[in-house]
């Protein structure tokens, strides 16, 4: 299973980069996650047309107010919490570790706009995509999982 996750798009629209990003890397993935910070009905509405698309409400998702603040999924028997983060800094996937508590393997989040692969103090795996259109540690990025052995194998794919 191959799960792809996006986070901090900041689109009101998809745009011509979105759409090519979508084909190339998105659409054929079992799973499409975004850790929010959509923004745009518009874009919501787009990505919403992968079959398996799961979205949490970022801080910025005004529009977006029936979207849930936190998702938790069980994919490929593991649990995986999602949440877009608050606070600031390194601690932000932590603080989002911590508030869904140690039986979760998988921990997605997004808000700081930096790309981080990590394990939490709670023994969970901690992943942020980076930002697709607005990054703070120089490219946009994308990541998508694979669980082999029961180890998540992570790779990031930079725009």
């Amino acid at each position: 299973m191959i799960i792809a996750v996006i986070s901090d798009t900041h689109l009101k629209s998809p745009n011509d980069e979105l759409v090519w990003i979508f084909r190339a890397h998105l659409e054929q993935a079992d799973v499409l996650i975004h850790c929010g910070d959509i923004v745009g009905q518009d874009t919501w509405a787009f990505l919403n047309a992968h079959p398996r698309f799961y979205a949490v409400r970022g801080n910025c998702d005004f529009q977006l107010t029936d979207m849930p603040p936190s998702l938790s999924l069980e994919l490929a028997g593991k649990k995986i919490g999602i949440a877009h983060g608050f606070g600031r800094g390194a601690n932000v996937g932590e603080s989002v570790a911590q508030a869904f508590g140690p039986e979760y393997n998988l921990i997605l989040f997004g808000h700081t706009h930096r790309r981080f692969w990590g394990q939490a103090k709670t023994g969970a795996y901690l992943l942020n995509p980076g930002s697709l259109f607005h990054p703070r540690d120089g490219q946009p990025s994308l990541a998508k999982i694979c669980w082999i052995d029961d180890h998540p194998q992570v790779e990031f794919v930079v725009i």
